[in-house]
């Protein structure tokens, strides 16, 4: 059922220009109802079809002309055909709109802290799919379910991944600028323990007494409760472990020359997987880690940003406005990836290489393309298991 559109009649007669209003006492003189949170934006933009508003100061507008006759309305739809012709990452400013609007949400249980996965954080902000990061550590699945070239979709992640996260760490860092919040990447990892283990609680294995072949007494020691998934957050200790665990593999796989030493180029060489799945076996081993993950840490002032909210008109979006902000992020995102694309593949045919052969094939930006309909376009369809039940060719 589609929301009612709020009809405003704003009393224009009673304004006195140039007269600095809080937004309240604006309402008030104008007649309407005071609108607060999702609803004081669409509010203030029907009010500026009527007259000229300039925010005097914080928290307070000024009327400085009331228009003859009612102008249209400012719409940001048209940016779509702007970001669609942009050789530029022009979509920065709806990251940060949406970053804003996501931690104005999560204040009710965040107590002004949030951690984040990278893939988390893609998601929440519309700039994948969940089927981005399914597809990132499957590689030679996803090529077999979606009939692309495997050498394309690893020059994919490869391009791609780098860039997503260079551009969410711009946008936190213009926020970061206008000392909005701080935010630091952290290491978050998985250990598999009794909650008596977690919290500290003596004697949580239990001795059993049974009766072995000869009738003798035996005792079999077992925890006392199931195993719990529990999350930390690596302190400095930890955090040097894993990573200098990720780098002796990477030298076991041989990726320990001059111009062959990084993730980068193990994802290149379509070899993320194995990778990965001998780092985890260490840390189980030696440290009773199931899973880590890269992520996100990110702190504000809960009642600050809030009141900046507010006052601003900038961030807190309703339902609308919010899936205009993602659809036009989401476009940009794939606008950008095929730039980039063609942008590799005429550097390819000016040097041709070996390592760089696929990007010389005839289907190379058919195969981006169709990647980007799968592991980035928000409306299309989940088929995580479908990867996942896929067979490598």
């Amino acid at each position: 059922m589609s929301k009612q559109k709020i009809e405003y009649i704003f009393r224009m007669e009673n304004l006195e220009l140039n007269k600095p209003y809080t937004y309240k006492k604006l309402c008030e003189v104008l007649e309407v109802k005071y609108q607060r949170g999702n609803s004081k934006p669409s509010q203030l933009r029907e009010l500026k079809t009527l007259c000229k508003v300039d925010l005097f100061e914080k928290g307070k507008y000024v009327i400085s002309e009331i228009y003859a006759s009612p102008i249209p309305k400012i719409d940001s739809r048209g940016e779509h055909q702007k970001f669609r012709n942009s050789n530029t990452a022009d979509y920065i400013a709806p990251i940060e709109k949406l970053l804003l609007d996501f931690l104005a949400e999560a204040t009710e249980n965040s107590n002004g802290e949030v951690i984040q996965s990278t893939n988390q954080m893609f998601i929440k902000l519309n700039m994948v799919n969940r089927n981005y990061q399914t597809g990132k550590y499957r590689t030679g699945k996803l090529a077999t379910k979606i009939g692309v070239h495997k050498p394309i979709i690893d020059d994919y992640y490869n391009s791609v991944d780098g860039m997503l996260v260079r551009n969410l760490e711009k946008a936190l860092n213009e926020l970061s600028e206008k000392r909005l919040i701080t935010w630091h990447k952290v290491i978050m990892y998985i250990k598999w323990e009794t909650q008596a283990q977690h919290f500290g609680t003596p004697n949580y294995i239990k001795c059993e007494v049974k009766k072995d072949k000869y009738g003798e007494d035996i005792k079999v020691y077992k925890l006392k409760e199931s195993l719990y998934p529990f999350y930390y957050v690596a302190d400095d200790e930890m955090e040097i472990y894993i990573t200098k665990t990720e780098r002796s593999v990477l030298n076991e796989m041989g990726y320990n020359t001059k111009d062959h030493n990084k993730i980068g180029h193990v994802r290149r060489d379509g070899k993320i997987e194995e990778f990965y799945e001998k780092v985890d076996k260490i840390l189980l081993e030696k440290k009773q880690i199931s899973r880590y993950y890269r992520s996100y840490k990110v702190l504000f002032d809960r009642e600050f940003i809030l009141e900046e909210i507010d006052n601003t008109n900038e961030y807190l979006l309703n339902i609308e406005e919010k899936q205009e902000q993602q659809k036009l992020l989401n476009d940009g995102i794939k606008n950008r990836v095929t730039i980039r694309a063609k942008s590799r593949k005429a550097k390819a045919e000016a040097k041709p290489s070996v390592k760089q052969f696929h990007r010389l094939r005839s289907d190379f930006i058919a195969g981006i393309d169709v990647i980007n309909g799968v592991v980035i376009d928000v409306e299309a369809e989940d088929i995580r298991e479908k990867i996942k039940k896929s067979r490598v060719a």
